[in-house]
């Protein structure tokens, strides 16, 4: 989920049709994006040599996202024709749509020694089944300046549904195990689609495993795909993790009668930090040509995340 707010004001001179008229600027933007997948599949293996297994997956991603944007600006001049006082711009965007997509996978694993294993594994990408709703925009313009057209300008009409590009995806890393102790490491990339740029990703990592307490931390990077030339965010972000998981003693307990049933309780935490552009989040001011302005930001994120895991 991604919100936040901005607020900008400047005042100066207004130059445009040769005349010099001193004008005030406002602006208000305020944005809010939330998207929920929830996934639904299954997975099977079959072991094509002592050392050797390969496998398959197909999963369906249900996709509802949540979208609004408002966008007020105001502008006034202290021209002496009453006409040409200033504008505003009202920009607002919101929706809710949804989405169906099935999306294959598939690996090799294999254990080169006792405590050695390398595998690797492609995603294809997503093949939409159903999409539904659209993104409605609504936009109002009045702009009243010295040496423009005076416009009067009202519209509404609806963008593209949700449509997440998902691109081939191929995974590679190996794991050492070292007693209780393992060292993780994998790569992946993600090729270029229309738009956006391909990209590497990697992550580093160790797990200890106590018996009924594991525990685990790692380096990852995290870099966009967006371009910083295409508008909105271009954020790369390098951080780390850790994590804790634990098997609660009435488990414990049924387990050791027999039982298959297994739970493990987790608690992670996540620090990021990200470097990278912001493009097209605020408005030329009103009756200007100028293209929306970009800006360098840095981004710190922190989460902590307590869940559970069942096995059978």
């Amino acid at each position: 989920m991604v919100a936040f707010t901005s607020d900008l004001r400047s005042e100066g001179a207004w130059t445009p049709g040769g005349s010099v008229t001193h004008a005030s600027y406002e602006q208000h933007l305020s944005v809010s994006q939330k998207l929920d997948r929830t996934y639904f599949g299954a997975a099977a293996g079959l072991a094509v040599a002592p050392r050797v297994r390969v496998g398959l997956s197909g999963f369906v991603t249900y996709d509802a996202a949540e979208d609004f944007v408002s966008l007020f600006a105001v502008a006034t001049t202290d021209s002496p024709v009453p006409e040409e006082r200033g504008g505003t711009v009202s920009i607002t965007s919101s929706g809710t749509p949804t989405q169906l997509a099935l999306r294959f996978g598939g690996g090799v694993q294999w254990d080169v020694t006792p405590v050695l294993t390398l595998g690797i594994a492609a995603k294809t990408p997503s093949v939409v089944l159903a999409r539904q709703g659209a993104i409605t925009t609504t936009t109002s313009l009045t702009a009243l300046f010295p040496g423009v057209p005076p416009a009067i300008v009202f519209g509404q009409g609806q963008g593209e549904p949700l449509r997440l590009v998902e691109p081939w995806r191929i995974t590679g890393g190996g794991a050492a195990a070292l007693g209780a102790l393992s060292l993780r490491a994998e790569a992946d990339w993600q090729t270029p689609t229309p738009g956006q740029r391909g990209v590497v990703n990697a992550r580093l990592g160790a797990l200890f495993d106590a018996g009924h307490v594991r525990w685990g931390a790692g380096l990852f990077t995290d870099r966009t795909r967006n371009l910083a030339s295409s508008g909105g965010l271009a954020v790369d972000y390098y951080g780390a993790t850790a994590g804790l998981f634990y098997r609660p003693a009435p488990v414990r307990d049924a387990r050791a009668r027999g039982g298959v049933w297994d739970l493990w309780t987790n608690l992670g935490v996540r620090y990021a930090h990200g470097t990278g552009h912001a493009t097209g989040v605020g408005a030329a001011p009103l009756g200007g040509s100028q293209a929306p302005p970009s800006a360098t930001v840095c981004v710190d994120t922190f989460s902590v995340t307590l869940g559970g895991l069942v096995q059978f």
